[in-house]
């Protein structure tokens, strides 16, 4: 979901205002792209006359967090989203504690709320902001690319600072021209010219981050392999072979008998022969990469 930059402000009414907010509510993390470039290298002009991407990111983040409070307020209300099963006033009382938090320390993280303890549940219905997985992307100009600048590094620091955030550098006009391109011989020309390795781990800037996205999210894949299609399914890590097969169709996971098995390497090594089938349980926990065939009894 891609939304147009957010000003100082936003949560009063400014520039798009609580819509742009509530168009990302429903999001499972937040990518924040950073200006990381200065102004006399480009005929882009930063709305705030001067690059500071700290101050940026405090912005964005101070945004978020005022949306926040008014939501809670409402919460502490008593005012219960549709289909909440829990009674209003424990949904209030963790509604005061959460913009205590907030208040004291522009962070939720300091509750120190237990994985899967009935709070924690409780607050993954509040649909916060401020809670959301980031991930920044410096945006730096061709010079920057590969080692960075003054402002990567800046913004690096506050990042690691805040310890539940990741950042990849990546510069825009480049990726940009990569997308447009179909002559596979200019492609070829542009990757040399940047020492871009579309095939290495670090590959293009959007490959990065793609790949920083899953691991902030604990995403993995698993493979399905037909005849006419060959097609890649993203699953939260710890899923099982059965979980997994929801992913397909809600249905899956009541029908599931079996799973038909191979390992991503070796299907490879083997050019798609099978030497013998493997099947696993229910009750196998998908690795990254899996290829299954799911054995499904008839509904």
């Amino acid at each position: 979901m891609d939304i147009a930059g957010l000003v100082e402000g936003a949560s009063d009414g400014q520039g798009l205002g609580n819509r742009f907010l509530d168009n990302i509510s429903s999001v499972d993390a937040i990518v924040h792209v950073v200006r990381c470039f200065d102004t006399e290298n480009s005929h882009v002009v930063h709305y705030l006359k001067h690059v500071d991407p700290v101050r940026d990111a405090k912005i964005i983040e101070k945004e978020l967090v005022q949306r926040d409070m008014q939501l809670l307020q409402g919460l502490r209300r008593g005012k219960l989203p549709k289909g909440v099963p829990w009674d209003p006033r424990s949904y209030a009382q963790l509604a005061e504690k959460v913009a205590n938090a907030l208040t004291a320390s522009g962070s939720v993280r300091a509750l120190q709320l237990t994985p899967g303890s009935a709070e924690a549940e409780m607050l993954s219905h509040f649909r916060l902001l401020s809670t959301k997985p980031v991930l920044f992307v410096a945006n730096v100009d061709e010079a920057g690319m590969h080692d960075g600048n003054q402002y990567t590094r800046a913004l690096q620091q506050y990042v690691d600072a805040r310890g539940d955030a990741s950042m990849v550098t990546v510069c825009a006009s480049v990726e940009s021209d990569l997308a447009t391109m179909t002559d596979e011989a200019a492609r070829e020309e542009l990757c040399a010219m940047y020492g871009i390795d579309l095939e290495s781990d670090q590959g293009s800037g959007v490959q990065r981050i793609v790949r920083s996205a899953f691991q902030l999210l604990r995403l993995q894949h698993f493979f399905t392999v037909g005849t006419k299609e060959v097609r890649a399914w993203p699953y939260r890590a710890g899923l099982t072979a059965k979980q997994c097969s929801g992913k397909i169709h809600s249905d899956f996971p009541d029908l599931f008998i079996r799973a038909l098995h191979w390992n991503y390497d070796e299907f490879i090594a083997a050019k798609g022969r099978r030497s013998r089938d493997i099947f696993k349980t229910a009750d196998y926990v998908a690795q990254d990469g899996d290829i299954f065939e799911f054995k499904l009894r008839q509904s």
